[in-house]
């Protein structure tokens, strides 16, 4: 993902020197010369129109539990309200296991944040990475 992103800035970076340049095919930077092609923007075109179709974004959850037995996950759930009523929790399938799961943060750090004021009460709840949709913010 990461040299993904890091092709995407270079080509935007060569898209910008080359209107600049006022040149679509070659630009001239010191001593070298970087051509591309008009299929370029049409790649970065697709990029931008499937990234806000997916309208998720890699952040953190907080795990509470996890088990095959639904009822016991609604207990739990129960518990865990009682204790946080300000919280929202969402229970996830999947096969074989529900799983509860708390919160969508942007960064591991905000979520480690809650993390610690949870685990007073909760101390087997921990940090997962999850793709969170842009309406849970």
């Amino acid at each position: 993902m990461m040299i993904l992103k890091g092709v995407l800035i270079f080509a935007l970076a060569m898209c910008a020197f080359a209107v600049q340049a006022g040149e679509k095919d070659s630009v001239i930077v010191g001593k070298i010369t970087y051509h591309y092609s008009a299929k370029l923007d049409t790649l970065i075109q697709n990029f931008i129109i499937n990234n806000k179709q997916k309208a998720v974004f890699s952040g953190y959850r907080i795990q509470l539990i996890a088990g095959t037995n639904r009822q016991a996950i609604l207990n739990f759930k129960s518990d865990f309200y009682k204790a946080f009523p300000e919280k929202r929790s969402t229970m996830i399938y999947q096969q074989p296991n529900f799983k509860l799961r708390e919160g969508a943060y942007r960064s591991k750090l905000d979520a480690y944040r809650e993390l610690l004021l949870i685990q007073r009460e909760f101390p087997d709840a921990f940090i997962i990475q999850d793709d969170i949709p842009l309406e849970d913010l």
